[in-house]
């Protein structure tokens, strides 16, 4: 069985890898395992990465949660799967213990001043 590592009402990480709650636009909650990531990268909210994108995509690339919160919150979260064209975006409530929870297990490309 995994481990609940952390969780909130956006995303839950287990031992064994991410479940994203509320892929729009069927609200489904898939389960991204950590050997299945290249890696994720977090970004600063701007505009182009999302910052106003409470769920759903833009460019049928990167599809993202909801999150009615995500223009509020200090990091976006892209997830990039190992042969796989499109890509998972989440932000979470608490971006430092994800991040940190996040650095041991898989490969980070952290875009922003702070890098941990």
């Amino acid at each position: 069985m995994n481990k609940i590592l952390y969780s909130d009402e956006i995303i839950e990480i287990h031992s064994g890898g991410i479940v994203l709650r509320n892929i729009f636009p069927v609200l489904w909650n898939p389960k991204v395992l950590y050997e299945d990531i290249l890696y994720i990268k977090v970004m600063e909210p701007t505009l182009s990465s999302g910052k106003y994108r409470i769920s759903g995509t833009g460019d049928f690339r990167n599809w993202f949660n909801v999150d009615t919160h995500r223009p509020s919150r200090d990091k976006i979260f892209l997830i990039h799967r190992r042969n796989k064209w499109w890509r998972y975006g989440f932000t979470c409530e608490n971006s430092r213990e994800v991040i940190n929870l996040l650095h041991d297990k898989i490969k980070l490309i952290v875009e922003s001043k702070e890098k941990r």
